[in-house]
């Protein structure tokens, strides 16, 4: 910085704060170089510098220089160190596959530098998300959320800008108020580059996904107790795909569900449906007998298993029945 402070005149009132700020940001820009570098060569090495590591990359370097300096230059020129992570993994992704395109790297690494990391780390939830059944929500949902959320106004626009989602081409003769958001065909691409596996879980990002499907068979005249039960499901991250009744179940397909839970009362269950039950625990089907009546007679005795009891409001019956559910996933 001494030659651009020489520029200055010694008579110029100013100088004396000129020359200390010059000399101060010398040693800001100094200091922050020395950490971004640092940082971006331990996270290439996964935080472990052994001689066996150093030497393989410095190998690989120097094949494949083009794409190591690229991204170093856009980790010393970049306002916001927090995307030194991005970088190190895009780095790490193009190490791993050696068989990317160079269209494709040269994209990746464009709109990494382009995107805020307000924008980038958002990318992870989107991710996780279009990839698992999230309670509650639906891809169609999740995107229309996130378009109509205004705090996300800037960070969605670059996203479209730069190709990670794209919207409808609205029909002159529609009404639209907000065209409908997708995602690009390459956005899986783009979003494992900039981040780690580890980043892309759902338990990362603290997002409650349901890991199994079950089907419901009840009385259906009982169907606040069948709620009751699906709610419990729901707990235990197992996704209720339909409740029938358990009198007929000819026309229920379960080929889709790991779990058949069968809500027992009174209700006299035929033989028709005791038989095919059996023939599904049979198979790879894990048929759960449960009942919110301690007195209740077991008519599903052919079928391994105890009935499992809930009542209402009984914690300890419903983290055993959770719990229960948990170990068959």
């Amino acid at each position: 910085m001494s030659n651009l402070v020489e520029i200055f005149e010694e008579s110029e009132p100013v100088y004396g704060l000129i020359k200390e700020s010059l000399s101060r940001l010398d040693v800001y820009w100094t200091n922050r170089h020395k950490e971004v570098i640092t940082k971006f060569h331990r996270q290439i090495l996964d935080g472990t510098a052994t001689e066996d590591k150093v030497a393989y990359e410095s190998e690989y370097i120097k094949a494949e220089p083009d794409d190591y300096f690229s991204l170093l230059k856009l980790v010393i020129n970049d306002d916001e160190k927090e995307k030194v992570d991005i970088y190190s993994n895009i780095y790490k992704y193009i190490r791993n596959n050696q068989t990317l395109a160079q269209t494709d790297k040269t994209k990746i690494i464009r709109i990494a530098k382009e995107l805020t990391f307000s924008a980038l780390k958002l990318l992870p939830e989107l991710y996780v998300k279009k990839h698992n059944e999230t309670q509650g929500f639906t891809i169609d949902k999740i995107l229309s959320d996130f378009n109509s959320n205004e705090s996300y106004i800037f960070e969605k626009n670059q996203l479209i800008q730069f190709g990670l989602l794209k919207t409808d081409v609205p029909n002159p003769s529609d009404i639209i108020t907000a065209p409908k958001l997708h995602f690009i065909s390459n956005f899986d691409l783009y979003v494992e580059a900039f981040f780690s596996k580890e980043e892309l879980t759902p338990e990362y990002n603290q997002i409650d996904i349901f890991l199994s499907k079950a089907v419901v068979l009840s009385n259906i005249n009982k169907l606040h107790d069948t709620e009751y039960v699906k709610e419990l499901l729901a707990k235990a991250k197992i996704k209720t795909l339909i409740g029938a009744n358990i009198k007929d179940i000819s026309s229920v397909i379960f080929n889709h569900s790991k779990f058949i839970v069968c809500l027992l009362d009174d209700e006299i269950i035929p033989q028709d449906t005791i038989d095919e039950l059996y023939n599904c625990s049979l198979r790879t089907h894990h048929i759960i007998k449960v009942s919110l009546d301690f007195n209740v007679i077991e008519q599903l005795a052919v079928i391994n298993g105890p009935v499992l009891y809930l009542e209402k409001g009984n914690i300890e019956l419903e983290g055993n029945f959770i719990r229960k559910l948990s170990e068959l996933l």
